[in-house]
């Protein structure tokens, strides 16, 4: 009886190694989800993941959060987590537009004076939200405007624009009057930076930046991310895009030919075999291709297998993309 019982419990080396065990057999799965399964499936599944985290992030934080996108060379795309700055508070004591000038400017000069930040932190920012707050009043106030698109190359002052790729026009769209009593007041929403990288695509797989992006004509703005440099893919509190950007200004008159987006059309990705992308017109063909997309309201982020094309044009791409269009209506 002494020796059955002795039998039926376990050594400490026995212990030990049933740990090594396990703690092998976990690091395996950890590994396998950070890098995929070394397949093109399995990177369209990692970066989907990795999107739906950033999403998951955002939700119910003012500032959101976004994923970063940049290109290593010719066939490598990186993924980076990012930092994305609080908003930056200030007053604005002139408000658009002058009375002097006619009410229609879809530009407006202004000078904001930050409460919680350096005048040289508003380089950074690419949109801006006016408030107005009244005498004795703390905080923002109350909102008087929609997001307009910002740029401050020499702060305090700094510029206000009508966001025309978001459908912005003077006959849509009004500057807000300056407040007879109280102080006008605004937010200021700043382009995010790299925090370290969340994935980088295995040997067999990449981003094909040229046929990524949103609507269906490449040619257009953002329709291609491909030569964009660093693209931030934003998401807001509610868990929708908030913008798709590059990851810095470059410059006041490089920043307006890539102005962020609000995109209302669904963000497409096409993950394609790294062999397959030497050839260059190709990839719309391709039987090994996925399309992960995202949706624009929701934030909804689905994979689906390419549809082979023969052609490259926006008819093509609008094929090629049909089951993922199937997939991201899906509980829309």
């Amino acid at each position: 009886m002494n020796v059955l019982r002795r039998r039926a419990a376990f050594t400490l080396i026995e212990l030990l190694v049933v740990a090594s065990i396990l703690a092998a057999l976990f690091g395996l799965v950890i590994t396998g989800t950070r890098r995929g399964d070394g397949s093109v499936r399995g990177a369209a599944q990692q970066f989907a993941a990795l999107l739906r985290t950033a999403q998951s992030r955002a939700l119910g934080n003012e500032v959101g959060a976004a994923l970063i996108l940049e290109a290593d060379g010719d066939l490598n795309v990186v993924v980076s987590d990012s930092h994305v700055q609080p908003f930056i508070e200030g007053t604005v004591t002139d408000m658009p537009p002058p009375a002097t000038e006619p009410s229609n400017l879809s530009t407006a000069e202004i000078t904001v004076a930050p409460a919680n930040a350096a005048n040289e932190d508003m380089t950074a920012g690419y949109k801006i939200r006016f408030f107005h707050r009244p005498p004795g009043g703390t905080g923002r106030g109350q909102p008087v405007s929609e997001w307009f698109g910002f740029q401050s190359p020499a702060p305090p002052d700094a510029i206000a624009s009508f966001q025309a790729v978001n459908g912005q026009t003077s006959r849509n769209t009004s500057w807000p009057s300056a407040p007879q009593d109280g102080t006008m007041t605004c937010c200021i929403a700043r382009y995010p930076t790299k925090a370290g990288v969340a994935m980088t695509f295995p040997k067999v797989a990449t981003v094909d930046l040229r046929y990524s992006g949103t609507g269906d004509a490449p040619g257009t703005t953002w329709g291609s991310l491909d030569g964009n440099g660093a693209i931030a893919v934003s998401f807001d509190m509610l868990g929708g895009i908030d913008a798709l950007m590059q990851q810095v200004p470059l410059s006041a008159a490089a920043s307006s030919s890539v102005t962020p987006i609000d995109p209302f059309e669904p963000v497409y990705f096409l993950i394609v075999d790294r062999a397959e992308r030497l050839s260059v017109d190709r990839q719309l063909a391709s039987e090994k291709a996925f399309w992960v997309a995202v949706h624009p309201q929701t934030g909804q982020v689905t994979v689906a297998s390419n549809v082979p094309q023969a052609g490259t044009d926006s008819a093509a791409l609008i094929a090629a993309r049909a089951n993922a269009r199937k997939a991201i209506t899906i509980g829309k």
